[in-house]
């Protein structure tokens, strides 16, 4: 591969570049093609978002400590997915109190992902 083709590449395409028996059996030009236009559809997270999960990570790390099992991993992400969709069904949902919900829904699967995945 051209070095100059692939310098301005992001993490996600530098990944599937790098290895390539994870991208199916497109040639990578064609997954790189896929990446790019995905990634014209989606906007963005806004990096206030990433600051907000982490500061709830950090808060539930400190009152709860890590994740003792995948179980109960399971079961806190379970249990916030249900305080999200109780705010959802809600006749008039709040926006705010959705979005809290949905910013402690992330944070715990980041919890997950380090606590019982990345040991």
């Amino acid at each position: 591969m051209p070095d100059s083709k692939y310098a301005n590449l992001d993490g996600i395409e530098r990944y599937c570049v790098a290895n390539p028996d994870l991208s199916c059996d497109l040639p990578t030009e064609q997954v790189l093609d896929m990446i790019h236009m995905l990634k014209a559809r989606h906007r963005t997270v806004p990096s206030g978002i990433y600051v907000e999960v982490q500061a709830e990570l950090e808060r539930a790390r400190k009152k709860f400590g890590a994740f003792p099992t995948e179980q109960h991993g399971y079961a806190v992400i379970l249990e916030e997915m249900d305080e999200l969709w109780d705010e959802i069904r809600h006749k008039v949902p709040s926006v705010a109190a959705m979005r809290k919900e949905a910013i402690q829904v992330a944070a715990m699967a980041v919890r997950f992902t380090q606590d019982v995945c990345d040991q």
